[in-house]
């Protein structure tokens, strides 16, 4: 079980995932009344998955253990983000 949480090959696809679908799901979202907005917002799942990315990379560097406790956290600041968004009203 260890073996698998601190794999990359895992770590990285489970990123990939969520970050794909929390843009999925913030793509549901009505964006009638955003305009130029609607670029900054739905890029945030995306962004923030890409950074998370980042951390798990220099993760490895720092720490040599529990690299899958910056994934957890990442994904769920992603999860976070698109709840966030998707229970915004942005007509006004």
């Amino acid at each position: 079980m260890k073996r698998l949480l601190n794999s990359k090959k895992h770590n990285n696809i489970f990123i990939i995932i969520v970050g794909i679908l929390a843009t999925v799901v913030a793509l549901t979202v009505d964006y009638s009344e955003t305009e130029i907005a609607t670029i900054i917002i739905l890029s945030l799942p995306i962004v923030f998955s890409l950074i998370t990315l980042l951390l798990y990379y220099v993760s490895h560097f720092v720490i040599k253990k529990y690299h899958w406790i910056i994934t957890l956290l990442g994904v769920l600041f992603v999860v976070y983000i698109t709840i966030g968004i998707t229970l915004t009203n942005f007509s006004t």
